[in-house]
């Protein structure tokens, strides 16, 4: 069984005119087919004429170009499996809580904390004014107590306390 029975014309063509064939294999191809001789010539000759006057330029904005080949690639290759992709305002709202769960979280870990005033207990025994012009009363309502004190002047701007 011979080489040429191995291929398909289009093969044998493609050997011939890239020198991949032996001598007898050419001569044999070309003797079957007399076109093929006329054909490598010219296929060569615009071969010569490309690699000489042609210089390919560079390629602008590839990231784009890319981008535009994957978009086709993705659009019309079926997905294995499909990825769900919320809408935007549940996107946010999903968002809105996480920072809301989050800046409550830290307000009462931290700040709550902290905020407690120290809780101080006073109990007044007695009350002495130590001047008989003053009058002292303590006044007590709802928890709260207070000293009242009667008779007191204003002190002159030059005063100076001890």
């Amino acid at each position: 069984m011979s080489n040429s029975n191995l291929f398909s014309y289009e093969e044998e063509m493609t050997r011939y005119v890239d020198g991949d064939m032996s001598p007898e294999e050419a001569a044999a191809f070309e003797t079957k087919h007399p076109e093929a001789a006329a054909q490598k010539l010219t296929d060569s000759c615009i071969g010569n004429l490309l690699r000489k006057h042609s210089e390919i330029p560079p390629l602008q904005h590839a990231e784009f170009f890319n981008h535009q080949i994957l978009r086709e690639i993705t659009s019309t290759s079926s997905p294995s499996s499909p990825h769900y992709n919320p809408p935007p305002l549940l996107r946010f709202a999903f968002a809105g809580t996480a920072c809301l769960l989050a800046a409550a979280g830290i307000y009462f870990g931290f700040v709550a904390s902290q905020e407690k005033e120290p809780e101080f207990a006073v109990q007044i025994t007695e009350i002495k004014a130590g001047d008989d012009q003053l009058s002292v009363k303590l006044i007590e309502s709802e928890g709260l107590a207070v000293v009242w004190v009667d008779g007191l002047d204003y002190l002159p701007d030059t005063y100076t306390l001890e």
